[in-house]
């Protein structure tokens, strides 16, 4: 019985690295799919975009309006997000068992005629992402513009 104490110790350390690992595996994940998702907006790439977003997909967006999923596939096939640059700063990640929720800053350069062309615009946001048959799915963004 002497060896129980330290039984115990084991055991807690070996849980405490296991849910460190799997915490460090989805982060790994979720600064991907965040990368990816600029990265396909920038290419046009609506088949990659449309991949991470989820059917329930919603946005508070940055023009006052919520829009659902399919307002925001049309902003994009209508040029309304439109970007020569888009760079994420992802400042805070929150994991949970099948959520993850993401907050940081961000840098766009909207072109031709998306609002705010030629600008260069500063804005804050927040998304989360949830586990869905296995995938990350992006099911809700929040972003604002930051005024000088």
């Amino acid at each position: 019985m002497k060896y129980a104490p330290v039984i115990l110790i084991v055991f807690f350390l070996y849980g405490t690295l296991v849910a460190n690992a799997q915490a460090s595996k989805t982060e790994i994940e979720i600064r991907r799919l965040e990368k990816a998702q600029c990265d396909a907006i920038v290419q046009h790439d609506s088949v990659a975009l449309y991949k991470l977003w989820a059917d329930d997909f919603t946005v508070n967006s940055p023009t006052n309006d919520v829009v659902k999923l399919e307002a925001a596939k049309y902003a994009i096939r209508n040029g309304f997000i439109d970007y020569s640059l888009f760079e994420s700063n992802l400042e805070d990640i929150m994991i949970f068992k099948d959520m993850v929720i993401t907050m940081g800053s961000e840098t766009i350069k909207p072109i031709r005629n998306a609002p705010m062309a030629g600008q260069t615009v500063n804005r804050r946001y927040t998304q989360v992402w949830m586990k869905r048959k296995g995938e990350w799915k992006l099911i809700a963004r929040h972003a604002n513009i930051i005024r000088p």
